[in-house]
Parts: structure tokens; C-alpha cells; sequence
């Protein structure tokens, strides 16, 4: 700061201690405390910010006086903001808001904005206080853990994969707007990635790179997949592991700046990436990072459950068919088969068999059928007699009057 800037920071600093009645070395105590902290008139307009809230959002003392300081407000969170501030005014009440204030940078981040009245001997509020505490990290943690848990129930619900791999690419796109974030997934053969979620990704970019190949100059997500480690490119127009032949493409679909996280197991396989597509070029920050890295665990929980769900389906299948083959099999022997469970119950019997008693699948399956299908005098000796062989685990022959379907 040159000799005439500290001059007009000191006169305004000794205009604001004049308007608030405060010694300049009070103001001095103000501005030097370690968080952002106002001064508001009875009616709301501002009247004091400290030089902590002017270093951060890069807005002059005349600027942010009176009502100006919603200027650093997110435009999505100033009717709630303020809407709360009215609420407490009209109260009296201290109380607390969140919402998102711009950095001088550009960038928003959360914060937990507080209020304390100041009040005359007669109860009157002469004064608002204010602190606002930075949030950001403390609400990214909990979004993740939202679209986690929202992740699960749809992977619960039976979602596709597409659907809960969008749902959570919008989850994080609400974080980083005006960036985008996508989700590409391996292909089979290991060589290429196909854009898989990601509702906000440009279509022509899609159309043009789906499919990605896993290769070490293969730009963003291909490169990611091929070193199974993160890339960074915090300019699309001068970086070198930007392919040229995309370079105009990504920028008139205003992508400027991109970082990739693969996907990867426990064993460092790859499933796939997950990328984050900025609207201007900058180097990301350690939340930028720490929240792809978020989202990459939550897909991999995503696909990793899906892939189960569909090697489970398709054992039972499997098992199914075997099943039904080995019922087709048994149905063609001209032998009376039943299949027992280590109970002694019956599990299934073949064609030959229940055409022979005359009954059903389920009648033979019952726990009675046994009395209604031997002759009542062996039915206690062959139960003894099954249970001792059951109990041996080793094959045995018994028997016994069965009932024939005409009452034989």
C-alpha cells in the first residue's frame, strides 16, 4: 500500500470513528481481530466494516456503506439474508443467517453471519454488531455427507447408476457454480472412458470427446485414468497436456480450466473419473481439490454397489437357470426323485413323482404331506429312521407304502 493509500485508508478510518463515536484506537482493536465485523444503525444500513471485511471482498469503505455491502452478497442467498435481517430488526433479537460472500477474487464462500443489538438504558437498540465466520469448509463436509446418504437410498431404491451418478454431479454443481462437474466411466476394454453423468456438461463438448482414450496425452479425464493421479489444467488456452485439436472447442463452450480425480479401488483400478470444468482459468484451491476428492469416494461407493447389485443378479440368475436345467433333467427320469433339506423337509420333487402322488409342488413342500402320502403305519419308523441317516450325513435307503394317486 503506497503513502496515498494509507492516507485515504486513515481518513476514512477517522471518519468511520467519528460516525461511531469510538476512539480510533478502539477502531484500530476492530479491524485487527481475526474475522470479519461491522457496525449497523438502528434501521439496518451500515455504518462501520472493519478492514479484515474490506480485504476480503475488495470492496471500498464508500462502497460498502449503508446498504452497499449486498453487492458481496450471492445473488441466490441475498432475499433470504435479508429477509432474516428484517426479521430481526422488527425484533429486536440478536440471531444468525447463513449465506455466501464474495472474495475479492471472485470466489464465494459460506459463512455464518452473527448480530448482537446494542441497547440505551431505555431498551432501545442504538446498534447492530456483527461477525461473519467462514463456513466453507464446514458446509462442504456436510453436503458430501448429504449426497453420500442421498447416494445410498437411491442405490436402496433401485436408481440406475446414471441417476445416482447425475444426482450427485448436481449436488456438487450447486457448490461450485458456475462450474460443472461430470462423471466419465471406464469402458470394459480398459482403453476408454465414456461420459456417464454430469447434466450441465455442454453437449457439443460431450458429443465430440465421449469416447475419452486412457492414454498419458490424452487430455484431461484420459490422462487422470492412464496415471491413476489427479491433473490439473488451470489454463485450457496455453496448457501443453490440453490436446489441440479440443482447445477451441473447450473454450467456446466455456471451459477454461479443468481438474480430473480418477475413480479408484482398493486395488488401483480404475473405474472411472471424476472432473470439475471451470468458466474462467485459475489454479484450484485445497477445497476445490478436497471436493472432488469427496465426490470421486462417493462414486466409487456408487459404482462399486451397482457393479455388486449386477454380479449378484446375474449369479442368481445363474443359479436360476442351473436350477431350472436341473429340473428339466430330473423331470425326464423315469425314477422318482425328491430333493431334502437337512431338516428332512422336502424341497422339490420331479414330474414322475407327483404325477405318481397325484399332488403339487407346494403339497409335497408342506410339512403334513408326509402323513397324507404314506401309509400311517410306517410314518414314525421312516422319520426315525431319516433322521438317524440325515444325522450320519451319509447315504442310507428306507422303506415304505406310498399312496398312489388312485388311493393305491
Amino acid at each position: 500500500m503506497d503513502f496515498d493509500q494509507q492516507r485515504a485508508r486513515r481518513g476514512n478510518t477517522e471518519r468511520a470513528s467519528e460516525g461511531l463515536g469510538l476512539p480510533e484506537d478502539n477502531l484500530q482493536i476492530i479491524d485487527a481481530i481475526p474475522t470479519l465485523a461491522w457496525c449497523a444503525r438502528p434501521g439496518g444500513s451500515n455504518e462501520f466494516l472493519n478492514r479484515r471485511w474490506h480485504d476480503y471482498t475488495g470492496l471500498s469503505v464508500h462502497e460498502g456503506l449503508g446498504w452497499g455491502w449486498k453487492a458481496a452478497i450471492h445473488p441466490e442467498d441475498l432475499a433470504r439474508l435479508m429477509a432474516k435481517w428484517e426479521t430481526l430488526l422488527n425484533s429486536g433479537e440478536p440471531g444468525e443467517s447463513e449465506a455466501r460472500l464474495r472474495r475479492s477474487d471472485g470466489i464465494y464462500r459460506w459463512f455464518l453471519f452473527r448480530v448482537e443489538p446494542l441497547r440505551d438504558e431505555a431498551r432501545e437498540v442504538v446498534k447492530w454488531y456483527g461477525t461473519a465466520i467462514d463456513i466453507e469448509d464446514r458446509k462442504q463436509t456436510e453436503s458430501l455427507r448429504a449426497a453420500e446418504k442421498r447416494t445410498l437410498e437411491m442405490i436402496a431404491d433401485g436408481a440406475s447408476l446414471k441417476d445416482v451418478l447425475n444426482h450427485l454431479c448436481s449436488c456438487i454443481d450447486v457448490q461450485v457454480s458456475p462450474s460443472v462437474t461430470t462423471v466419465l466411466l471406464m469402458d470394459p476394454d480398459g482403453k476408454r472412458l465414456w461420459q456417464s453423468a454430469g447434466s450441465l456438461v455442454p453437449r457439443e463438448w460431450v458429443s465430440v470427446i465421449s469416447p475419452v482414450p486412457v492414454a498419458v496425452e490424452a487430455g484431461l479425464c484420459g490422462t487422470a485414468a492412464f496415471l491413476k493421479a489427479r491433473v490439473i489444467v488451470t489454463d485450457v488456452a496455453t496448457d501443453q497436456n490440453w490436446p489441440d485439436e479440443y482447445r477451441d472447442l473447450a473454450i467456446r463452450n466455456g471451459i477454461r480450466a479443468a481438474w480430473s480425480e480418477p475413480i479408484l479401488t482398493k486395488d488401483n483400478q480404475v473405474l472411472g473419473t471424476f472432473a470439475l470444468y471451470c468458466s474462467e482459468s485459475r489454479v484450484p484451491t485445497d477445497a476445490d481439490l478436497a471436493l472432488i476428492e469427496g465426490a470421486g469416494h462417493i462414486a466409487l461407493i456408487a459404482i462399486e454397489r451397482q457393479r455388486s447389485q449386477e454380479a449378484l443378479r446375474k449369479a442368481l440368475d445363474e443359479i436360476r437357470e442351473s436350477e431350472a436345467e436341473l429340473r428339466r433333467i430330473t423331470d425326464a427320469i423315469p425314477q422318482a426323485i425328491n430333493v431334502l433339506g437337512v431338516d428332512g423337509r422336502t424341497l422339490y420333487a420331479n414330474k414322475v413323482t407327483l404325477e405318481y402322488a397325484g399332488l403339487g409342488l407346494e403339497d409335497v413342500t408342506s410339512r403334513d404331506f408326509r402323513e397324507r402320502l404314506f401309509h400311517p403305519e410306517d410314518v414314525e419308523r421312516v422319520r426315525n429312521e431319516r433322521q438317524k441317516g440325515l444325522a450320519a450325513a451319509i447315504p442310507f435307503e428306507l422303506e415304505q407304502r406310498v399312496r398312489r394317486h388312485d388311493g393305491q
